[in-house]
């Protein structure tokens, strides 16, 4: 303030409390610079002649908005930036973090920094997507209605938790069977569970950490309630569906999942038996020896028990019950005769057919079998040794005649 052509001046201010002027002394200059910190009424009188002229001016001083905390902004990996494990998300939401540090205050906004002395804030409409993991955000406030600034910033932290990985998990294997009243009608049910272990190995983690759930769409894998334990294939399918897996890391804060993985159940067909029982009749004495015993190779019926032989494994055994003691360790060399080498005229060899299953593949219930049997039959000579009998002869002279 300043003015001319005075002949005594007076500065002062009006106490805001009792009202009451409070003049400045010593002040004979025709300007004075004040910095008040809150709102003041200052005031002039010039006295010409004993004539006093008063001016007053009121200099409104807003207060500056008080920071308030922030907590930090975590989200969980997603592949919207191309990688689903890169540490990168483009969707922190700096309106809603705005809300939660306003609590309500509708007379502030939060002005959000990349760097601390930034001047230029971000476009909070727009979401934010971090370039480090984790990042620092700043934030100053601001009063919409004074448009002042806090003095001070703050600052918090973004910071991408990661998801389950990828893993590659090998189709799951069953066999049709007769839970529906036929083996050969391509329906029969899957234990989904039985693949939690498998699949959390491959994870490198265990149950407290990974929850697993087992779904049928993609789509219902975004929904936990649409789980499912079992999967009955039909005819409908082909013999082949694809399961989609739901993976909750369960030690992460926001329970990152993932629906990215996924694998097929293959339903394979029973083998086809041509002849489910060969009779096989041999005469004794092949080997020069009438002893009841002959020396047979199982596998030469293999293509007459079944027409994809060269498909499937046969295993023989001397016991019905297919136990691992009776399994027949050289099929190419069989001779009818028991652990003491007596022999066996009626005997029966049982045969199980095994599908060869593909390599890296899961079958929790083994391959796919049927049962066939081989029955050897060998018929001892009747004719007693004391048959064969000696003839004696006389040699002739040579001929004489021409």
């Amino acid at each position: 303030f300043e003015f001319t052509g005075t002949t005594e001046v007076v500065w002062g201010k009006i106490n805001s409390q009792t009202g009451l002027d409070i003049v400045f002394s010593g002040v004979e200059t025709s300007s004075i610079v004040q910095s008040p910190s809150e709102t003041t009424t200052y005031f002039y009188e010039v006295t010409t002649n004993g004539v006093t002229c008063r001016v007053e001016t009121t200099v409104i001083v807003n207060p500056l908005p008080v920071m308030l905390p922030a907590n930090d902004m975590e989200l969980c990996d997603n592949g919207l930036d191309g990688d689903a494990f890169n540490g990168r998300v483009n969707n922190f939401d700096l309106q809603t973090q705005e809300l939660s540090i306003l609590n309500g205050d509708s007379s502030l906004e939060v002005l959000f920094f990349i760097n601390e002395t930034d001047t230029d804030a971000i476009d909070k409409s727009v979401l934010f997507g971090n370039s480090s993991n984790p990042q620092q955000l700043y934030y100053r406030l601001k009063n919409k209605t004074t448009g002042c600034e806090s003095n001070q910033t703050d600052s918090f932290t973004l910071r991408v938790l990661p998801i389950p990985p990828t893993i590659e998990i090998e189709p799951h294997y069953e066999c049709d069977d007769q839970v529906s009243g036929s083996d050969v009608d391509d329906i029969t049910t899957f234990d989904l569970q039985l693949n939690d272990s498998r699949i959390l190995t491959l994870l490198g983690g265990n149950s407290d950490q990974y929850s697993i759930s087992y779904h049928t769409t993609l789509s219902d894998a975004e929904d936990p309630s649409t789980a499912i334990t079992s999967y009955t294939m039909t005819a409908a399918d082909s013999r082949k569906k694809t399961i989609y897996i739901r993976i909750t890391d369960n030690l992460t804060y926001l329970s990152c999942f993932t629906t990215t993985n996924r694998f097929d159940l293959v339903l394979t067909p029973l083998p086809v038996i041509d002849q489910r029982v060969i009779t096989f009749e041999q005469c004794d004495e092949t080997d020069g020896d009438s002893d009841g015993i002959v020396l047979t190779n199982l596998r030469g019926f293999e293509n007459l028990i079944s027409t994809n032989s060269s498909n499937e494994e046969f295993t023989y055994y001397t016991s019905a019950t297919r136990s691992p003691e009776s399994k027949i360790t050289d099929p190419t060399s069989y001779f009818n005769a028991d652990i003491n080498g007596n022999p066996i005229p009626n005997d029966t060899v049982y045969v199980q057919i095994n599908s060869i299953l593909p390599n890296n593949v899961f079958a929790p219930n083994g391959s796919c079998f049927r049962d066939a049997e081989i029955r050897i039959k060998v018929a001892v000579s009747q004719i007693k040794d004391s048959f064969m009998l000696d003839f004696d002869s006389c040699e002739l002279p040579p001929s004489t005649s021409q």
